[in-house]
């Protein structure tokens, strides 16, 4: 197979450390370490760093959007 053939992959937006996790959502530092360890937003792991998607983040706030209240 030449390399005309192969796929690239998607570029990926680089993983967050949780102090940039907390600026990118709002939320502060403290706050992503509470969810981390609650389990209720996932991360990687890598070299005893704690890493974040912004993807994953991004899924986190979409899933609390409330709507807005009726007139």
């Amino acid at each position: 197979m030449n390399a005309r053939n192969q796929e690239e992959p998607l570029p990926r937006r680089p993983l967050l450390t949780v102090r940039m996790a907390g600026t990118y959502t709002g939320l502060g530092e403290r706050y992503i370490r509470r969810l981390r360890a609650e389990r209720r937003i996932p991360c990687v792991r890598i070299g005893g760093r704690l890493l974040f998607d912004p993807d994953d983040l991004d899924r986190f706030i979409e899933s609390h959007r409330q709507p807005a209240a009726r007139p």
